[in-house]
């Protein structure tokens, strides 16, 4: 056999293993999702999956399961989002903040229990990574309204907007165990279930 021909062989052999692993996807990975190159993976998925249905019982798996999967690929959007807008939250605030909501509610499994009732999904331990969502939202609003108080609708559907834009541009890839992305229905029910929604308007909904 020549050089040649063993050269060539070997690229046909690397090739076909390219596109075998490329073929898998996600699955291949063990990832839920890719997003720009991040994994969100499955044990991950699940482990937040059990604790949210845990504190909250009586919640369907399937359904919680779908739409963490949405809250953590929506996640890593808004974290772009944030940056290019140079908008950011300090540590201390959100732990601040998110101390004060637990007492107001009267613990951790009741304001997950809050957060249900307005169709989120958050399982506790991801309390200060949904509070700091929440507000670099705001934060982003307030500044594509121009203004230093709390952020008018019209800023607020602005942001909304401008999330859809970074969600359409990012690269995301779903396991296609659990649907697909859509930039458009895969991040609506959580912006119009919570990222308008505030911190205040939050701790007054178990009354």
């Amino acid at each position: 056999m020549t050089n040649v021909r063993r050269i060539v062989l070997r690229l046909v052999a690397t090739v076909v293993a390219i596109v075998a692993v490329a073929g898998c996807g996600v699955d291949r990975l063990g990832a839920a999702a890719v997003v720009d190159g991040h994994k969100i993976s499955i044990d991950q998925l699940q482990d937040l999956t059990r604790e949210f249905t845990t504190a909250v019982p009586g919640q369907e798996s399937g359904q919680a399961q779908a739409a963490i999967l949405q809250q953590l690929i929506l996640r890593r959007v808004l974290a772009a989002q944030a940056r290019d807008a140079g908008v950011r939250v300090s540590d201390g605030r959100v732990a601040s903040q998110l101390s004060g909501l637990i007492t107001r509610l009267g613990g951790r499994k009741q304001l997950a229990a809050a957060l249900a009732q307005q169709g989120q999904v958050v399982a506790p331990s991801q309390f200060s990574d949904w509070l700091r969502g929440q507000l670099l939202f705001q934060r982003i609003a307030r500044k594509l309204g121009g203004g230093t108080g709390a952020p008018s609708q019209e800023a607020l559907a602005e942001a909304d907007a401008q999330l859809r834009g970074y969600s359409r541009r990012a690269q995301i890839e779903v396991n296609p165990r659990y649907g697909s992305w859509n930039a458009r229905s895969g991040v609506t029910p959580l912006v119009g279930g919570g990222l308008s929604t505030t911190v205040d308007q939050l701790s007054t909904a178990g009354n």
